[in-house]
């Protein structure tokens, strides 16, 4: 959602500075654009968005995330399986906020920096990555997301656990 708020800015203050008049003027138009294109870059039944990039970092950036989305997808059942997913009301609406939260980024270089090292965190950088992919979801107060970050980054599941679901997927770069 932030992403395409930015977006949204961005295209307002472009059309202001090409038209002139007030950025708040294009803003509601500039929404709609903003949502299009969000929608237009939707790739697969998965929901997440195509990767912009050269050719050869879309490639690796996709190796990279299908492999963790498969990983994710196997945490998130331990999640729904555990104390804190029972407590969380819409399994399926938190799932794909969370995924979406994790796996919306567009730029290739995001998943090539960011994920491919994941192997070298531990409980508390895994926290901390979760944390800032969820960031907006936890700052709105939207409960699985909360209970799903406590989930991974709090005593409820170990280290060597994750990193074979990891492993088992190919998700050890």
């Amino acid at each position: 959602m932030k992403k395409v708020m930015v977006r949204a800015w961005e295209i307002a203050r472009e059309g202001a500075k090409k038209f002139g008049g007030k950025v708040i003027d294009y803003l509601a138009e500039a929404l709609r654009m903003a949502w299009a294109e969000f929608k237009m870059a939707v790739a697969n039944e998965r929901g997440s968005v195509k990767l912009v990039g050269t050719e050869k970092q879309v490639k690796w950036a996709n190796d990279i995330r299908d492999k963790y989305m498969k990983a994710f997808d196997e945490m998130y059942e331990l999640f729904k399986d555990s104390k804190q997913g029972k407590k969380t009301e819409d399994l399926g609406k938190t799932k794909e906020v969370v995924m979406n939260a994790i796996f919306g980024e567009t730029d290739s270089k995001y998943y090539i920096e960011k994920l491919r090292f994941v192997k070298e965190y531990d409980e508390t950088q895994m926290g901390f990555f979760l944390k800032e992919q969820l960031k907006d979801l936890i700052e709105d107060r939207n409960m699985g997301a909360i209970r799903f970050y406590r989930f991974f980054a709090g005593k409820y599941i170990t280290r060597p656990t994750i990193f074979e679901i990891f492993k088992k997927h190919g998700a050890d770069f």
